[in-house]
């Protein structure tokens, strides 16, 4: 499937919520040609493995 976009333009993805499985999500697309925005009710995230 291809996407008929504006010269210039990239997909949009949004994850919402930064807990395990969104922050993996963004991990995943970070060498997809798209733009990410990640999105959480919370301003803070502490997953201890990831220190």
């Amino acid at each position: 499937m291809t996407l008929d976009l504006p010269p210039g333009t990239r997909p949009r993805v949004v994850v919402v919520g930064a807990g395990h499985g969104g922050l993996e999500c963004v991990l995943a697309l970070k060498a997809a040609a798209v733009d990410v925005l990640l999105v959480d009710r919370n301003n803070y995230h502490k997953f201890p493995p990831r220190l």
